[in-house]
């Protein structure tokens, strides 16, 4: 029977809602070689996971060391594995010839940025995950002020003028 894999990149994201992860998931976590340390949202969740979390220290340092390794791994997975789905989380887009070269070869991959996108994109939920997406993933607002709310972001500092201030807002809704 096929499993579900995700292999995530620690230094491109370094936290993550990872109680939205299905238990039916393979979890490799690689850290890099100047990574001490890992969010408390990610212990907790590797204590859940159990025997099916596998953790890589890089011993490497240098420019896409990790991704580099996580690359070698993905695809010595796939050839074992064929059959398995493979979900690369990282916000780092170099992952996409590697996604693009396993599924040339009828190898489901795909690189997500956050946990949510798991969900998505016509992969089979069951009904426990759909109630996960609905009620985590996607912020179900009532009030136009509210949406607002949430997109806005902070600003670091106090804008100096009047057009600083609208571009901001304006940059915010854009996304």
């Amino acid at each position: 029977m096929p499993q579900r894999r995700l292999l995530i990149d620690l230094e491109n994201v370094p936290t993550s809602d990872y109680n939205l992860l299905p238990e039916d998931f393979f979890v490799t976590v690689f850290l890099g070689n100047k990574q001490h340390c890992v969010s408390i949202g990610l212990f907790d969740a590797a204590i859940s996971w159990g025997k099916r979390l596998d953790v890589k220290k890089i011993p490497h340092t240098g420019k896409d060391a990790l991704d580099i390794v996580l690359a070698f791994h993905i695809g010595c997975l796939s050839m074992h594995f064929p059959n398995d789905e493979y979900f690369i989380l990282s916000k780092d887009k170099g992952y996409e010839p590697i996604v693009e070269l396993l599924n040339q070869k009828s190898v489901f991959c795909r690189r997500i940025e956050t946990l949510c996108e798991i969900f998505t994109e016509g992969n089979a939920l069951n009904i426990q995950e759909q109630t996960t997406l609905d009620m985590l993933c996607i912020p179900q607002y009532t009030d136009p002020h509210e949406y607002a709310r949430g997109k806005l972001k902070p600003m670091v500092g106090r804008p100096k003028t009047a057009k600083t201030l609208r571009n901001h807002i304006n940059a915010m809704f854009r996304q």
